[in-house]
């Protein structure tokens, strides 16, 4: 099996997980969508994505850059694609754990260096935030800003050196998040 191969196959996994990840509980689609147009629009995400990776990554991304490429995903699939998403749009909420997620696989991977964000979830929010968030419903991309400038001012979370995120008000080591 040829490098470019190999990377071939692990790319695809990574895509795999990181729809997975991004999809659960979301509820992307409009019920009517068929699955012909659901695959296009993954595959012209992806294909997406990896052109703002090529482009913005290859160095250490300021966080505005980033923030904006999350932005502009969203409403480029929105305008691309919102016949078959629900309410029309890709929820911000839903793109930046779509953008994210596939970053810290490539990070994970040594591929790129340390993004700016981790992909927020339910678990991230619950350490940040005593307000129940939904983010798979989150469509505000000044309100992901301030969850993430609000974790970034309490501390709550620190970048270990086992690869993931402690939650410092926690006392156990079972309280990591693993980010690989």
């Amino acid at each position: 099996m040829t490098k470019n191969t190999k990377w071939e196959f692990i790319e695809k996994e990574i895509w795999i997980m990181t729809f997975g990840g991004a999809f659960q509980r979301a509820n992307v689609y409009k019920e009517d969508a068929s699955d012909r147009k659901r695959k296009n629009f993954r595959d012209e995400v992806k294909e997406y994505v990896c052109d703002l990776v090529e482009k913005y990554y290859s160095k250490v991304i300021d966080e505005e850059q980033h923030v904006r490429n999350i932005e502009e995903l969203c409403d480029w699939a929105s305008r691309k694609h919102g016949d078959i998403l629900e309410n029309g749009r890709l929820r911000i909420g839903v793109g930046q754990k779509i953008f994210n997620l596939y970053l810290k696989y490539l990070w994970c991977l040594n591929e790129i260096e340390t993004p700016p964000h981790c992909p927020i979830d339910r678990t991230i929010v619950s350490i940040i935030s005593k307000k129940s968030i939904k983010w798979t419903t989150l469509d505000d991309i000044d309100e992901y800003k301030n969850f993430n400038r609000k974790s970034q001012k309490e501390g709550k979370l620190e970048i270990t050196g086992r690869m993931g995120i402690r939650n410092k008000d926690a006392m156990r080591y079972d309280s990591t998040v693993p980010l690989c």
